[in-house]
């Protein structure tokens, strides 16, 4: 099957503005989010990988979006889901975090899943909590294109799922905050993380698995807040994808701050 090839310039960027009367109109960006796309297709132009981008940026209440609704394999970025369903049956009263869940306490599980990206506590606690069960709360919180049977996703879904933890939208505080801090100083630095200043918290999680080497982030500096999602599919060694990544969050943070 041939591969369709999406020009960056086809890219969606887009802001709603306040309403007036029962309208909404549309308006011109700030300049700078605009200034991202020709920097983002010099970096990625002529390359042979696929690409899905998400941006959104809380402050401006406006996205940018390349190929967002292309689906890859979710790698590991699906155990942040998986996280945020734990919690969520803590929060529920369904199950606590010094349950044993086999030879490990679920809180243990719970920083090896995603601080560590353990496979092996992410099978236990598929089995513990049921994929189908996962999977359904994923949809209920808005995911449209994630299978987890299939493990595949897209840099959409990947958003929501980060827009959501930064609003509060999902767990308590204390849980939440717990979730963010096992998204720091993970076992995996070196695709987004070193094109973030060191004065701004970030939050994120990798993912890799075969051909798709993947980033998904909250940053947040200078009064702002963003989500970046960037994914990655194609026949390049791991060290040059890193460094795209590595290229296009440098533009995207750059011209968000």
């Amino acid at each position: 099957m041939a591969t369709t090839r999406i020009s960056l310039r086809q890219t969606v960027i887009e802001k709603k503005a306040p309403q007036t009367g029962d309208s909404v109109k549309s308006v011109i960006l700030p300049p700078k989010l605009s200034e991202s796309l020709p920097k983002i297709e010099e970096v990625i132009g002529g390359r042979t990988e696929e690409f899905g981008i998400y941006v959104y940026d809380f402050d401006k209440n406006d996205s940018l979006k390349y190929s967002e609704k292309t689906t890859f394999d979710a790698a590991s970025t699906v155990k942040v889901l998986v996280a945020i369903y734990a919690f969520d049956q803590v929060e529920r009263g369904n199950i606590s975090k010094d349950t044993k869940v086999g030879n490990l306490t679920l809180d243990q599980h719970l920083r090896l899943l995603v601080n560590r990206s353990d496979n092996n506590s992410w099978e236990i606690l598929y089995e513990q909590f049921g994929l189908k069960n996962i999977d359904q709360f994923g949809r209920q919180i808005g995911l449209e294109n994630t299978n987890l049977i299939d493990n595949t996703t897209n840099a959409f879904d990947l958003g929501v799922i980060l827009t959501k933890i930064a609003r509060g939208e999902v767990l308590n505080d204390e849980n939440r905050k717990e979730l963010l801090t096992l998204m720091q100083n993970t076992e995996t630095e070196d695709r987004i993380s070193p094109q973030v200043p060191k004065d701004f918290n970030f939050y994120h999680k990798t993912g890799t698995f075969e051909q798709d080497v993947h980033d998904i982030a909250i940053i947040e500096g200078r009064g702002k807040k963003i989500v970046v999602v960037i994914l990655t599919k194609g026949n390049t060694v791991l060290d040059q994808r890193n460094s795209v990544i590595g290229q296009i969050a440098k533009v995207i943070i750059e011209n968000s701050f």
